[in-house]
């Protein structure tokens, strides 16, 4: 616009511009816009699935004593309704419930994409290897049996619980790096470039210096110098200096 408006004075298009943004003083260094930090980190949740209010009790009790919070479903319909309203971190999940049993239950949550990523611990009174075959079929991380070991329960959830943690770190920085890749990717579009002063056009419409424009497309910083060409334009008796101490040191100096 600045520019237009001296060179071309008849043709002053509808454009964009920044308060302040062709005022050097007004320019402000780069800042991402990084979203606001979780204040309250939320306490996992484990949801335990038994038609037993005892087991319940029992199971609650044990996974308390850590911090976890806890959700209980007597049943698979209740605990898929829970689970779609509120996905826990980890699901203790009984085999042997009326209507909808956990094996069943445990197919769904792993074939739903939303879902899948949640680790179960499989609860079961069998002893037989071919349940516990199944289980795995279907997708459990774990399994055991009843009655139950309390330390060893223990034990087994809260490693599930940093498997869980590290996996939603990794996808967390799969993430980032997408996000990343994809605004270093912006530098391989074409780039609106005044034919005058050089500044770039942002997708905005707005109008900013080269090195704006890239510091807020990469993580790249500047230096300025001065090229031989404008330093014989504008500076040319610093020139004539420069190039009589090449004179004076000789072929190939620098």
């Amino acid at each position: 616009p600045e520019c237009a408006s001296v060179l071309y004075p008849d043709f002053q298009p509808k454009v964009k511009k920044k308060p302040g943004a062709s005022d050097p003083k007004n320019r402000q260094p780069h800042q991402a816009k990084c979203p606001a930090p979780d204040q309250e980190a939320q306490t996992p949740t484990i949801l335990i699935v038994d038609d037993n209010p005892k087991n319940l009790q029992v199971l609650g009790n044990i996974v308390k004593k850590p911090g976890y919070r806890v959700a209980a479903a007597i049943n698979g319909t209740q605990a898929l309704a829970m689970i779609k309203k509120m996905p826990p971190d980890l699901i203790l999940l009984d085999i042997i419930m009326p209507e909808l049993d956990g094996l069943k239950v445990c197919t769904m949550l792993k074939t739903a994409p939303e879902t899948a990523h949640i680790p179960i611990i499989m609860l079961t009174a069998k002893s037989d290897s071919k349940d516990i075959v199944k289980g795995f079929e279907a997708g459990v991380e774990d399994y055991m049996t009843k009655p139950f070991n309390p330390t060893e329960l223990l034990a087994r959830v809260n490693t599930h619980m940093a498997l869980k943690s590290i996996r939603d770190e990794q996808a967390l920085l799969i993430q980032k790096l997408e996000t990343a890749l994809a605004k270093v990717n912006q530098l391989s579009n074409l780039i609106p470039i005044c034919a005058n002063c050089s500044k770039i056009r942002d997708d905005d419409g707005y109008w900013q210096q080269v090195e704006a424009y890239i510091t807020s497309c990469s993580e790249a910083e500047f230096s300025h110098s001065v090229c031989p060409d404008c330093l014989h334009k504008y500076y040319p008796s610093i020139a004539k200096k420069i190039e009589a101490g090449k004179k004076q040191s000789g072929p190939g100096a620098k």
